[in-house]
């Protein structure tokens, strides 16, 4: 092979290379443009958040200091006529006024007029060193209605 057929052949693969790899960036762009275009408009349903309104409503919550947890349960209400989701509810432990630990828990689902129990587990709380000095608060911090 002489060097002029040697340059004509690496200019050859140097170009099919570059087609090749134009049309595969062509391709996945593509692919990820209609994949979020059909995600927004044909199979999405439309969520809102919450915003900490009387859509949602602890009923009930109380701690549990005699396990080997502790642990903060209750039950969430859904007042609305739309479906509620991942629902998370956040606990607040306080020692003397002072933020001792914050424990999260989610609902998948909450049902149009249902109520829904949740139970937390706060694990960086020793159950065995409670004393009166420490408090809770509970309280939604996220949610999505599917509407």
């Amino acid at each position: 092979m002489n060097t002029k057929q040697a340059s004509k052949w690496i200019l050859e693969k140097f170009a099919y290379g570059v087609v090749f790899g134009l049309g595969l960036y062509s391709a996945v762009a593509g692919t990820e443009w209609a994949t979020k275009y059909f995600k927004r408009t044909v199979f999405s349903e439309k969520y809102f958040q919450y915003d900490g309104g009387p859509d949602l409503e602890i009923t009930e919550h109380a701690d549990i200091r005699e396990m080997r947890d502790y642990i903060v349960g209750g039950k969430v209400k859904n007042n609305t006529k739309d479906t509620w989701e991942k629902v998370s509810i956040e606990v607040s432990v306080f020692k003397s006024g002072i933020l001792a630990d914050k424990c999260r828990d989610e609902i998948w689902l909450i049902s149009p007029g249902t109520t829904e129990s949740f139970s937390i587990t706060c694990e960086k709380i020793l159950p065995e060193r409670l004393t009166k000095e420490y408090t809770y608060t509970v309280k939604i911090t996220y949610a999505n209605r599917r509407v």
